[in-house]
């Protein structure tokens, strides 16, 4: 099974420490185990009326992003101070 496939299964099951898990999936990304397309789809697709926590990593139109607030209701073109752009 890929690692895609290991993260996707771990998601489904719920119950996880979500930082860890996004830890770990930037890891396989610096590794190689995980291409950018995987990372991606692994990635939460920001929206709007999710609250993300400090930490949190999304995929918004695109580009990469670390939450910089607690329970942060503004995508990142909305409020780009909350959000910490990534490579």
């Amino acid at each position: 099974m890929s690692m895609k496939g290991i993260f996707e299964q771990v998601i489904s099951r719920g119950g996880f420490d979500l930082s860890a898990l996004l830890a770990r999936i930037d890891e396989y990304h610096i590794s190689g185990k995980l291409d950018d397309d995987e990372r991606d789809a692994l990635y939460a697709e920001a929206r709007a009326h999710d609250a993300y926590q400090a930490g949190d990593k999304v995929t918004y139109n695109g580009g990469h992003y670390i939450c910089k607030l607690a329970n942060c209701v503004w995508s990142p073109a909305d409020y780009p101070a909350g959000w910490e752009v990534q490579a």
